[in-house]
């Protein structure tokens, strides 16, 4: 059974330097199609898991020039569990694993992101809280512009 042996706890202010926005994925009466995340009380905040996925995707480029470490990038041709689930799961059920030799399966194969942030195959190492502000002058911006469909190279009508 692994233990957790360390906690740490990292704390400070990210600071918005331009625009920023992370999309709620609701309709709203704004005149936007993309409303801003908010809180119950109206205030924008940024998801800790949105967080987390901006986090993760940084370390995965630095990983990946430190001696000893590995990332999937989550991409399919990596060995990792993670971009090859099925896989995984066919020789998880072809086998005749306890949850011990289950375990150590994924400790030799899982790559270290995948181990740190997790997958689904093991639980998260980390934890990122909601990140709230703390200075807002209560005003939004309504930005034109035009989504470009990534297949076509078009705008989206």
């Amino acid at each position: 059974m692994r233990r957790m042996h360390r906690k740490y706890i990292f704390t400070g202010k990210l600071e918005l330097k331009s625009g920023m926005h992370i999309g709620g994925g609701q309709t709203n009466l704004r005149g936007t199609d993309s409303p801003v995340v908010l809180t119950p009380e109206g205030d924008p905040f940024i998801p800790g898991s949105s967080f987390k996925g901006v986090f993760r995707s940084t370390v995965e480029k630095l990983v990946n020039v430190i001696p000893n470490r590995s990332t999937c990038f989550l991409f399919s041709e990596s060995d990792c569990p993670t971009t090859s689930q099925e896989d995984f799961n066919n020789r998880r059920r072809d086998s005749v694993w306890n949850e011990t030799q289950l375990v150590e399966a994924l400790d030799n194969e899982l790559c270290d992101t995948c181990k740190l942030f997790g997958s689904p195959f093991a639980a998260s190492k980390v934890f990122f809280s909601d990140l709230y502000v703390e200075e807002w002058a209560e005003a939004t911006q309504l930005r034109d512009g035009v989504a470009i469909d990534r297949d076509s190279e078009r705008a989206v009508d």
